[in-house]
């Protein structure tokens, strides 16, 4: 026999014997129900996030969803892919699954709060929906005043559709109140998204005007149908301040309104009335009020009836 040929020979019968080895030796159920319920535990500690393992199934397994339930959590099972499903190796139901062969399956858990609770699922076969967020663009300072446009982008990462999509984006304010630091929500919005086949992303523009200077916190939570979540924050410090493209422009009409005589002033590049009455101060008008963005409006008395 020669060289190629025995190496050859050697080849198959190794792949046999680890074959008949793997159907011979399965995973015992204690172990596999253990490796399920440590998989379980790793994904209740991320999250919303997925966690996959290729696991062992033994002919005849059968577990229920009160093996891995406790206190904190419910656990149940779905498929999700058709080859998983449509076959005789397995019967899955929401809270009980049964083996009818020995096999390698896949398996993938997310954990997610409901409520009081966390809802683990545990998915056999495809890896499903599974949603991934970062921020594209944020400021990192603003000033009062100021429209600020933060993007984020949303990614389905997983190889299913991401249905039924929202977001909710939330500004807080740090505040320290009796010695104890608080957030304070200034703006919250929400919407809600298209839906993203696997590998698809969107992007979503939103704005803020502060209206207080502090330090800020952006978070924003995007979540879907059996997709997970997705969620990001960032920091941004507001200050007190005027936008340089803020300037007083034209003097406006003197009239007599309610026993006062008003003159109307304007500006341009302004975001609030009382940064464009600030900008006409500076020009030494006193007695001056913001009405608008680009407009503000000054006050006196009238000397014997008339604002002349």
């Amino acid at each position: 026999m020669d060289a190629p040929f025995k190496l050859i020979v050697i080849a198959i019968i190794t792949i046999l014997i680890l074959a008949i080895a793997l159907n011979l030796f399965p995973e015992n159920s204690e172990e596999t129900l253990k490796k399920i319920g440590n998989a379980i535990d790793f994904a209740e500690a991320r999250e919303g996030q997925i966690h996959s393992i290729s696991i062992q199934l033994k002919k005849d397994l059968s577990f229920r969803g009160e093996l891995f339930d406790n206190a904190g959590r419910s656990v149940r099972f779905q498929c999700s892919s058709p080859e998983t499903c449509a076959g005789e190796r397995i019967t899955i139901n929401q809270r009980t699954v049964s083996s009818h062969e020995t096999y390698y399956e896949n398996l993938h858990f997310r954990c997610v709060k409901k409520e009081i609770i966390h809802d683990c699922a545990v998915y056999f076969g495809e890896n499903p929906a599974q949603l991934e967020t970062t921020i594209i663009s944020a400021p990192e300072n603003a000033n009062v005043g100021e429209i600020k446009k933060i993007a984020f982008q949303t990614k389905n990462i997983g190889n299913l559709n991401a249905i039924d999509l929202s977001y909710n984006a939330i500004f807080f304010q740090k505040k320290i109140e009796n010695g104890e630091e608080t957030m304070l929500a200034r703006k919250i919005i929400e919407n809600q998204m298209k839906n993203l086949s696997p590998g698809e992303s969107e992007t979503v523009f939103i704005e803020f005007t502060p209206e207080f200077a502090g330090e800020y916190t952006l978070e924003i939570f995007v979540e879907g149908k059996e997709s997970g979540f997705g969620t990001v924050k960032t920091e941004f410090l507001v200050q007190e301040g005027i936008p340089t493209t803020c300037i007083a422009t034209n003097q406006g009409n003197t009239f007599l309104e309610n026993n006062s005589c008003k003159t109307e002033y304007e500006c341009s590049g302004c975001s609030f009335g009382y940064q464009c009455a600030e900008r006409w101060r500076e020009r030494g008008i006193q007695g001056i009020e913001g009405v608008a963005a680009g407009k503000a409006i000054s006050q006196k008395e009238p000397q014997n009836g008339s604002c002349t």
